[in-house]
């Protein structure tokens, strides 16, 4: 739909922003809940251009449409606050269905509005039913949630151990891997980047998008890692933005293998025996180095 304040008169007539006339009854929908300046300002753009100003959410009851929005996914995070009991260092970046119980609190101690129409609280839409994303905002999405809870919890990337990284389409490997560095960088992970492993699923279809993501997480700085970036005859070279392998309180969490070639990381294709064997030596030079630098022991495998 178009916004009517960005229209324009010209000779008799009000025009869009391309320069064409406007056709009768277009709709323009606003979300005016309680404020009258704000309908009224509406209502009397669209009588200028003959427009029908749409505004469902008219003195609907405000906990009962914040209650809706959280029930219908969507997920909208606090980017302004400016009313009393609402703190900056507390309540920015938080999600509309954490703050909700706290918002019917100050709600019943000060009047504000819940949903704030009054300008208590500004939000910023992150995902709802009526997007159509691709993997790209799927998972930058899944990632600021994800950062959002390590912060809330008193944690950050750096305390992650492992990550598991499902994507509906393998084809688009490269796609998440660009996406996932910019958020998962060796500047956030003093102590190295976690390991990781990713898998394609049919996330579409139980209405997960295009990426889920779960991590491990441990709040003490010991974790040992193994981040091997050259290409060598040793073992392939991270084909993503993560460790080969994490060692943490005597377990090791290894990143997904596959059956790579050493020198030029292309793929072993004769025979799946041939793939395993591959896989298994790989594994095993893995071990081996971890345990040999960490452990100070041989491992047999």
């Amino acid at each position: 739909m178009l916004n009517a304040w960005d229209s324009h008169y010209s000779g008799g007539e009000f025009k869009d922003p391309q320069g064409k006339p406007f056709c009768s009854q277009l709709p323009v929908s606003s979300g005016a809940i309680a404020s009258d300046y704000q309908r009224l300002r509406v209502e009397s753009v669209c009588s200028m251009l003959g427009l029908v100003s749409l505004a469902y959410l008219w003195k609907q009851d405000q906990s009962f449409l914040l209650q809706e929005m959280i029930r219908n996914g969507i997920i909208a995070i606090a980017v302004k606050v400016a009313a009393v009991g609402l703190n900056p260092s507390q309540h920015l970046g938080k999600e509309i269905a954490y703050l909700e119980p706290h918002l019917h609190k100050l709600k019943e101690l000060y009047g504000i509005n819940v949903c704030g129409e009054g300008g208590e609280y500004e939000t910023l839409t992150l995902d709802c039913p009526l997007f159509k994303a691709n993997l790209q905002e799927d998972l930058e999405v899944v990632l600021m949630r994800i950062e959002a809870l390590l912060v809330e919890n008193g944690s950050s990337w750096e305390n992650v151990l492992y990550i598991h990284l499902y994507i509906a389409d393998m084809d688009e490997f490269v796609v998440a891997n660009e996406t996932y560095v910019r958020f998962i960088t060796q500047e956030k992970c003093r102590y190295g980047v976690p390991s990781r492993s990713t898998i394609e699923l049919p996330l579409l279809l139980v209405g997960f998008g295009r990426a889920y993501i779960e991590v491990l997480v441990a709040n003490d700085p010991t974790k040992k890692v193994l981040h091997v970036q050259s290409i060598s005859c040793w073992a392939p070279s991270c084909i993503g933005p993560y460790s080969q392998a994490t060692l943490h309180n005597e377990i090791l969490h290894m990143a997904g293998q596959l059956g790579l070639t050493q020198q030029l990381c292309c793929s072993v294709k004769k025979v799946l025996l041939r793939n395993l064997n591959r896989h298994w030596k790989t594994v095993k030079q893995l071990l081996e180095a971890l345990t040999v630098q960490y452990l100070h022991q041989p491992w047999f495998l």
